[in-house]
């Protein structure tokens, strides 16, 4: 059997052994908290520039629709002038598609 000293002596070890071990794991805690706040800005940054990009390409998308829109509307235009060109030309060499 142990004496109550070699039990005290055991005991202090041991508190010494786990307090070193306790700081070390305390201090990589930390490190990793200190990382997981930077993932979480980063984060926050990249939804940011997600949605800034989203707003963009809606945008964008507005405008070439607009552009698309105007173009057919002008395209359309343009062919009733020249079905307009065609049938004066045909009525004026007698080819008239109209009976």
């Amino acid at each position: 059997m142990f004496t109550d000293k070699q039990l005290e002596q055991f005991a202090k070890v041991i508190d010494t052994r786990l307090d070193a071990k306790l700081q070390s794991i305390n201090k990589r805690l930390e490190g990793m908290e200190q990382g997981q706040k930077g993932l979480k800005e980063q984060l926050n940054t990249v939804e940011l520039k997600v949605e800034a990009i989203h707003a963009q390409n809606k945008k964008v998308h507005a405008e070439i629709m607009e552009k698309l829109t105007a173009s057919n509307e002008i395209d359309g235009q343009e062919l009733k002038k020249l079905e307009k060109r065609v049938e004066t030309i045909e009525e004026h060499v007698g080819l008239s598609r109209k009976n």
